[in-house]
């Protein structure tokens, strides 16, 4: 079983660092997507480790836009373009770190090759009653232009609510945005967006859509009948607002008990214990 992670970054090289020795294994290789806007300087080391590689055209990412999602296909691309059979690609980022050994990942993927595992909510629910305006309103996430947000809230104000340019059910939830899915299911996503003009642009004017574009498109085309709806990642939202809880030594416990294979976010200016009693209680 070989594997493709792509990590996104933009800080602490040193935590990607303890990252990718956690999950140093043959069969997994991992695609490091540096942000634009970041000084690449501090990063460049990691790449002296075996199977790591640089995702070569870097994005300006932009909290919830689609150069979140410009930068993870450009990684599966790489990926599938490297002349490695890969069976899976999976989405991590800088701030996950795996809760379980790498060869218990290993044997477990080894033995569902034909599944895709994402967190696909639809509606009715809590969450896509507030995420409506993800795709109804106007969004401009990945503009520059000083006033695009307030251009944006005008659009929405005058125009009709917008309208998928699909006839698909849509699928995402606050797990959304992280996912392990099979070569064949990332090629055919990358084939979608290309032939799709109406749907990729569509894709971009939405808000936070590495949340729900991937499994939109996954659920609604034949791999729907591979799908396990379990990501297996561990993400606390119980504090509220945009971002998930940083995770600290009062969480291990609850770490210790998930199956969860993955967890976020963690850093390590907050609390580098809980890494160390990761390492030495959940990896060793």
């Amino acid at each position: 079983m070989m594997m493709a992670t792509v990590i996104t970054l933009y800080k602490q090289p040193q935590l990607a660092e303890m990252l990718l020795r956690a999950m140093s294994h043959p069969g997994y290789h991992f695609y490091l997507h540096i942000d634009k806007k970041v000084d690449i300087k501090p990063y460049e080391y990691l790449f002296n480790f075996p199977n790591v590689f640089l995702i070569k055209r870097r994005f300006d990412i932009k909290w919830a836009g689609y150069s979140m999602v410009e930068a993870l296909l450009e990684g599966m691309n790489q990926a599938l373009n490297s002349g490695i059979n890969y069976d899976f690609i999976n989405h991590i980022s800088g701030q996950d770190y795996p809760l379980k050994p790498i060869n218990q990942l290993h044997d477990f993927f080894e033995a569902n090759k034909d599944k895709n595992f994402l967190a696909c909510e639809t509606a009715p629910s809590d969450w896509w009653q507030g995420a409506k305006m993800r795709y109804e309103d106007y969004h401009f996430q990945d503009s520059n232009m000083p006033g695009s947000y307030r251009f944006a809230k005008f659009l929405s104000s005058i125009l009709p609510k917008r309208k998928l340019p699909f006839s698909y059910t849509l699928y995402g939830g606050l797990l959304g945005a992280y996912w392990t899915i099979t070569a064949d299911a990332a090629r055919y996503i990358l084939r979608y967006l290309e032939e799709n003009k109406k749907a990729r642009e569509f894709f971009r004017k939405t808000w936070g859509p590495d949340e729900f574009l991937f499994n939109t498109l996954i659920m609604n085309s034949p791999f729907k009948a591979t799908v396990v709806n379990n990501n297996y990642r561990y993400i606390d939202w119980s504090e509220g607002g945009w971002h998930p809880k940083i995770l600290k030594v009062e969480d291990f416990d609850k770490l210790s008990e998930t199956q969860a294979f993955f967890a976020r976010k963690f850093d390590l200016t907050v609390d580098r214990k809980i890494l160390e009693l990761i390492n030495s209680k959940l990896l060793s």
